[in-house]
């Protein structure tokens, strides 16, 4: 008999931490495993289990008259016992009303996500305000400094990074898109970069050596897919600073070289 209580328990929190329309639970379902997950659709199921009933108590206070547990109780007339019967009808009640609950509140979500859209949207496209929500939510997710956060910023404020690959490939360009969390891992599973310049390192000194040109293709998608497991490193790139730095070192003088190690011992 508890299962007809137990099991829409279950349901109803499953619903409610794996729907993508609860972008908050969602997004950070990939953070919980084992028996922490068990917990988790527990606690959500209980939550939808005490709103059906004190949706019940509620039902029950305006509508005094109404019986419906009596009547399925004569419906169901599973034992000659009327006591248990009735006991029955009212799990069933309850089971029936937490499942319910439980996407009447996903539909709900998925509602006030549209009105939001439409709200921020504008004259632009809906489901870009829907993607800017999503970011938003996304944001709360990253850590400061990782580089899912430098992924971030470059997609939202359209700021160039240079994304150094394991392979020794070098991209300069800005994030496009992002990859969302799912049940089981976190965001930024994969990275997609709208290029700006190509090139590789060299493979003694590691230099930074700029081989491809993208700026005169516009009317062309050159976007680049890579996982986020093929990243050695990635910072924010600026060409002016790029150009200063690159190799300055090896074209100093030596006469300046030593001063400022001279200049350096001397403080110290």
């Amino acid at each position: 008999m508890l299962a007809l209580l137990i099991i829409p328990l279950l349901v109803s929190g499953s619903l409610l931490v794996t729907s993508p329309h609860n972008i908050k639970l969602f997004y950070r379902l990939h953070r919980y495993d084992g028996q922490l997950l068990y917990m988790k659709v527990a606690t959500y199921g209980v939550y939808a289990f005490a709103t059906a009933l004190l949706f019940a108590y509620v039902l029950k206070f305006f509508c005094p008259n109404l019986a419906v547990a009596t009547w399925l109780s004569h419906l169901i007339d599973g034992s000659s016992d009327p006591k248990e019967n009735r006991i029955t009808s009212w799990l069933i009640l309850l089971s029936v009303t937490t499942c319910a609950l439980a996407i009447i509140w996903l539909q709900l979500c998925r509602f006030r996500m549209h009105i939001a859209a439409w709200m921020i949207s504008g004259n632009q496209d809906i489901n870009f305000a829907k993607q800017v929500i999503r970011l938003y939510e996304l944001e709360k997710l990253l850590s400061d400094g990782s580089l899912g956060q430098l992924f971030f910023y470059s997609a939202t404020e359209d700021r160039p990074v240079l994304v150094s690959l394991k392979s020794r490939k070098v991209y300069v360009g800005t994030v496009n898109m992002i990859s969302e969390p799912n049940e089981k891992q976190g965001p930024n599973l994969e990275i997609s970069i709208s290029p700006i310049m190509s090139g590789y390192r060299d493979k003694d000194t590691l230099r930074v050596l700029f081989s491809n040109d993208y700026n005169d293709l516009d009317d062309v998608d050159t976007s680049i897919i890579f996982p986020l497991s093929e990243v050695s490193h990635a910072s924010w790139f600026n060409m002016d600073i790029h150009e200063k730095v690159d190799n300055s070192h090896e074209n100093k003088p030596m006469s300046n070289r030593k001063k400022k190690r001279h200049y350096g011992r001397k403080r110290n």
